[in-house]
């Protein structure tokens, strides 16, 4: 496999930024194992916090924390969550900000086999 070449267990990438929210919820209905991806951006003026938090479980709600990013002091910052459902498992996001603070999204991605 040579950069940039996608393993052959991903042979599906699928950019679905456009459906695709935080705080939702959404299943893995494949039969393999999905990989996702999440770009966004942390923007504080003032100080006070935001992250993203990222949960997968073989029930809804999921409740297995996989992934958190975010910030708590003056600044930006962009961050990149990956994570791994297994197949038929639920997935969802979790913003936790105070205002007026904001968890923005840039990028979200899921690759298949």
């Amino acid at each position: 496999m040579g950069f940039g070449a996608k393993p052959s267990w991903l042979a599906t990438f699928q950019d679905v930024t456009a459906s695709r929210a935080f705080d939702t919820e959404y299943q893995n209905t494949t039969s393999q194992f999905m990989v996702v991806n999440i770009v966004g951006g942390v923007t504080l003026n003032v100080p006070g916090h935001a992250y993203l938090s990222c949960y997968i479980g073989s029930g809804s709600p999921p409740n297995n924390l996989v992934a958190r990013t975010g910030l708590n002091a003056l600044g930006d910052i962009l961050f990149t969550l990956t994570f791994v459902v297994p197949p038929g498992w639920y997935y969802r996001t979790y913003v936790d900000e105070t205002a007026p603070f904001m968890v923005g999204l840039t990028t979200w991605v899921e690759w298949t086999g």
